[in-house]
């Protein structure tokens, strides 16, 4: 092999260990990635838009299913907006939107996860992470309403969100809540 020849060969693998880690995220990159950053989200359910990250603060306006918004800054539990159409900014929670176009919320299978309304069956832990062994957070009652936002990839976790922000978000088994109809 000539000198030539050795070079090209060396260029070729620098080139790839530079490129392999750049694909290697990219086909890494997940629902849960898209809900981390900034883009366009489509709102998922009657949502009110707030002044300040709070349940607490103004409300602003109603924004309708369906409508689509910039999030230009995502906070623990809220999504900080900015209109499409030249209206007031604020904040929304993080359940009421979802990535617009893209990845979205998924299962294991590849298919959607539809947010919504679940009872539980059992009383439940709520754990901070989607493990028996995470750290508890809350015990809910049998026949407790609760929103859920999302589930693991194994499909045999929900996590769920306070609709009050009285607690922080957790994770629950999947087998101790059935949907509510319609919701």
């Amino acid at each position: 092999m000539g000198y030539r020849a050795a070079i090209r060969v060396m260029t070729l693998v620098l080139g790839l260990l530079i490129a392999l880690p750049f694909a290697a995220r990219a086909q890494t990159s997940g629902p849960d990635e898209a809900r981390n950053r900034p883009g366009d989200f489509v709102i998922n359910r009657p949502a009110s838009l707030y002044a300040k990250p709070s349940a607490d603060a103004h409300i602003i306006r109603q924004l309708h299913p369906r409508t689509v918004v910039r999030v230009v800054e995502v906070l623990d539990q809220w999504y900080k907006v900015e209109s499409t159409k030249g209206h007031e900014n604020g904040f929304v929670r993080r359940s009421y939107a979802d990535p617009y176009g893209g990845a979205g919320g998924g299962t294991a299978q590849g298919r959607r996860f539809r947010v919504g309304a679940f009872r539980l069956t059992d009383p439940v832990v709520v754990r901070e992470e989607p493990s028996t062994s995470s750290r508890k957070l809350a015990t809910l009652r049998a026949g407790a309403e609760v929103r859920v936002v999302d589930k693991d990839p194994t499909g045999l976790w929900y996590k769920i969100e306070s609709e009050t922000g009285n607690r922080p978000p957790g994770w629950i088994p999947t087998q101790a809540a059935k949907r509510l109809e319609g919701r």
